[in-house]
């Protein structure tokens, strides 16, 4: 699999609304520019825990990551704020039903 960049220009589609913590795995590469970037807005970095509790957090973590593929991808959503509320949204929908 892939390596995934995150850099300056890019990090904050990998930012969690309302938290002051980047998870990283071990499938990414921060650049020097998106940790300084982080330090500077008092972000802590975390590592990603690869072994989800259970297979519905699993699950959960997948469906996230495949909405937020569509809403950058797909649909081109490029503000950071608007791709964190469409995909909140979304993923309240799906568990409300």
């Amino acid at each position: 699999m892939a390596k995934k960049l995150i850099t300056i220009h890019n990090i904050h589609s990998y930012l969690e609304p309302e938290s002051k913590s980047f998870m990283m795995d071990k499938e990414m590469l921060l650049t020097s520019g998106a940790k300084d970037y982080l330090r500077q807005k008092g972000y802590t970095i975390d590592l990603k825990q690869q072994i989800s509790s259970t297979k519905k957090e699993a699950a959960k973590d997948c469906l996230t990551e495949q909405v937020k593929k569509l809403v950058i991808q797909d649909f081109q959503i490029k503000d950071p704020q608007l791709q964190r509320q469409v995909i909140k949204a979304v993923m309240e929908k799906i568990h409300s039903q």
